[in-house]
């Protein structure tokens, strides 16, 4: 898969959806497609969603959020500044056997030095996925992201 220049949005769809990437926030639109809204992503077309990232926060065993001042930050409260790199939609793409639409998503986060990766999938087909030990029904425009925060050199999903 080609990347795409900082900053630039990209579009995506298949089984009835159609996702608007945009490359600086991250943010994912999603709507429907029918005869009225194709390709209308403005905030009136009640057939559409918004999959955003709003916080990024490290928590300890209790929950309690760490790293909240000194010089190097823990969390981000927002992604509206930053620049995401992102994957051409990849449209011959399977996830556990299921025909998907894929594209990822990478960021650096300069305050608590990570890169955030979000994997979407767009599902083309219907079928059954596997997360952890739990089995769930996934339908032709269903949607699932992955998210991954990795920093220092570790690799957590989260």
């Amino acid at each position: 898969m080609v990347a795409f220049s900082d900053g630039e949005d990209a579009e995506l769809s298949g089984g009835g959806v159609r996702c608007k990437v945009l490359g600086q926030s991250g943010k994912i639109l999603i709507e429907l497609i029918t005869n009225k809204t194709k390709g209308n992503f403005s905030e009136a077309n009640e057939d559409r969603l918004t999959f955003e990232v709003d916080t990024i926060q490290e928590v300890d065993l209790q929950g309690n959020v760490v790293g909240k001042s000194g010089p190097r930050k823990h969390a981000l409260n927002s992604l509206a500044s930053q620049t995401f790199t992102f994957t051409k939609a990849d449209n011959v793409s399977y996830y556990e056997g299921i025909k998907v639409v894929n594209v990822n998503l990478t960021a650096y986060l300069s305050g608590p030095q990570a890169n955030l990766d979000i994997m979407v999938f767009l599902f083309l087909e219907s079928g059954n996925v596997t997360f952890g030990n739990e089995s769930f029904s996934v339908y032709k425009g269903s949607l699932k992201f992955n998210i991954k925060v990795c920093s220092a050199g570790k690799h957590n999903y989260k």
